[in-house]
């Protein structure tokens, strides 16, 4: 009577732990993209808290106020961009980034108060790889 395994139950056994192994590795592959995805999403979420708060306090320089609370110097002329490295701070005019934000800001007079109407409106929120967030109105602010 022989003892230990054929080389075909060796074989066998080698493909099962090998399929098994691959499955665990794709789990884990899509749970961590899945975790980095949400770190995204909650930074973008903590950024567009830091947008509207500055807008909050003073509609007409928001973008400067924004830019100084993350220790940058403001552009002379705002683009409608804002680009963030990986750790999600502002960057100069001329860097580039690994995250944007497009949006839109308007200055408009109402016609029947003739006060100033303040508008900002997310366009979108966007890494490399893809878009975090899109359409979000921030709201309109009125300053006589």
């Amino acid at each position: 009577m022989k003892k230990g395994f054929t080389l075909v139950e060796v074989l066998v056994a080698l493909t099962i732990i090998s399929i098994l192994t691959l499955v665990v590795m794709q789990i884990y592959m899509t749970i961590t993209k899945l975790e980095i995805e949400s770190q995204e999403e909650d930074y973008a979420r903590i950024t567009i808290q830091n947008v509207h708060r500055s807008f909050i306090a003073d509609p007409v320089t928001w973008e400067t106020t924004l830019y100084e609370s993350y220790g940058v110097n403001p552009p002379a002329v705002f683009d409608s961009e804002l680009r963030f490295d990986s750790n999600w701070q502002l960057l100069e005019e001329n860097e580039t980034g690994v995250y944007t934000i497009l949006y839109i800001y308007e200055e408009t007079i109402d016609a029947d108060s003739g006060l100033t109407v303040y508008s900002l409106y997310i366009d979108v929120i966007a890494s490399d790889h893809r878009t975090i967030f899109a359409a979000i109105d921030l709201g309109k602010m009125v300053k006589p």
